[in-house]
């Protein structure tokens, strides 16, 4: 859940769109007026926006919570409401080229600010695979 408290937004492609509206049992309609903050028109949604095809949908943003600002889906334990559906972007992080290039961004992306090894000045723990 750590990854789901970091700024940035979430991206979802239509087919992760598609398949998170459909774990929660939702109309992609009604899971975009729930959870999306903003969408990409697509050509087919642009030619005609009055006549847009049921299930049509372009790249999507996640909203934000707004008490904290962390992932719409985390859950009150930390846990992910679409885990089986989550978008790749989740579901690869932290392992993406730009944080994996070197020590300095990996270090400066796993690890919650003010953390440090223990035993230095500032007590925590790195991010792991673990969590």
């Amino acid at each position: 859940g750590k990854c789901c408290k970091t700024r940035g937004d979430v991206y979802m492609s239509p087919t992760e769109t598609k398949k998170a509206a459909k774990l929660l049992g939702l109309s992609v309609a009604d899971f975009k007026a729930q959870y999306v903050e903003e969408e990409e028109v697509t050509v087919t949604m642009s030619l005609d926006p009055e006549q847009i095809p049921e299930g049509e949908t372009g790249w999507t943003v996640l909203r934000h919570k707004e008490e904290d600002g962390s992932c719409i889906f985390l859950n009150d334990e930390g846990l992910c409401n679409i885990y089986e559906a989550r978008p790749i972007q989740c579901s690869t992080y932290p392992f993406w080229p730009r944080i994996m290039a070197n020590r300095e961004a990996w270090n400066s992306e796993v690890r919650l600010e003010g953390d440090s090894p223990e035993g230095t000045t500032n007590e925590g723990e790195y991010w792991t695979i673990e969590g």
